[in-house]
Order: structure tokens, then sequence, then C-alpha cells
């Protein structure tokens, strides 16, 4: 499911209505709270730009992907901070950069990342050998949970 439009609302209803192995995020985080944030944001700061801003914060979102049963969560922006990572890997596996990144960047690694994974890679694997074949600088913080993944035929 691709949702090029996401709101606060469409996301709170996409995770507690459905499912999801993997919720691949690319919108701006707050940089000190770690807030999603769904309105525009100054490129240089990655602060809102309005003064009403709709934006999630991050205990909301980990309860969400609680609910969901999400098991990897990606978030293909600039200067993701530790303190989403801490929170996110109470329930999930997490990639982000805390560095910046362009746009062009996030896109290489996703394919790379995402082809292994149907290629049937563990995410572990498919992280490692990302990491070698591209040079964008994500992370993986790994969930406190057992979690498994499977590819199936269809």
């Amino acid at each position: 499911l691709v949702d090029k439009a996401l709101t606060l609302k469409r996301l709170r209803t996409l995770l507690t209505e459905q499912l999801f192995d993997i919720v691949h995020l690319a919108l701006p985080v707050h940089p000190r709270s770690g807030e999603l944030i769904f309105s525009e944001v100054d490129i240089q700061t990655n602060l809102p730009r309005t003064g009403q801003v709709e934006s999630m914060p991050v205990s909301a979102f980990v309860s969400l992907l609680g609910e969901s049963q999400t098991r990897l969560v990606v978030i293909a922006t600039c200067r993701v901070p530790l303190v989403v990572a801490q929170e996110v890997q109470k329930v999930a596996h997490m990639a982000a950069s805390d560095d910046d990144i362009t746009g062009e960047q996030a896109k290489a690694w996703a394919e790379c990342f995402y082809d292994l994974l149907a290629r049937g890679r563990s995410v572990h694997k498919a992280f490692e050998l990302t990491k070698s074949q591209v040079d964008v600088p994500m992370r993986v913080f790994e969930a406190r949970l057992d979690v498994a993944f499977a590819v199936t035929k269809p």
C-alpha cells in the first residue's frame, strides 16, 4: 500500500484496521521530540513551517505499531532522532538514518533492500547486503522481541 498524501488520520486508520509486516514512511520527524510530522517543514531545520502542525507523538506511533503487529519500521528521511528508534524497538525492528540523506539515496536504499527481501533474504541479511551495496547512512535497530519473516509464493 502506497499513500503519497498520508495524513495523521489516515495512518491511524490504517494501523488500527490492518496488519502490516513492514511500515515504510517517508515523512519528516521532529529533530528533538521524534514526532512524526504530517505538515510542511523547513528543509534546513526539519521543523514545521506553520503554526498549526499535524503530528503524532512517537509513543502514539509505537502503540499503533503494536496494534497492527508491525515487525519492521523503515523511516526514510533525514536525521531521525535516537528517541524514535529507542521507542520503536520496543515492538519492532527499525531502519532509519540519523544523518542527511537525499530522496535519491532513500530510493536506492529501498530498491536494494526490498529486492533482497523479495528474494528470500532475512531482514538482517538484506540490511547487511544493502549496506555494502548502497552508500546510504541507514542504521538498523533490532527489536527487543523475537521476530521472524517468511516469504510465501503466491
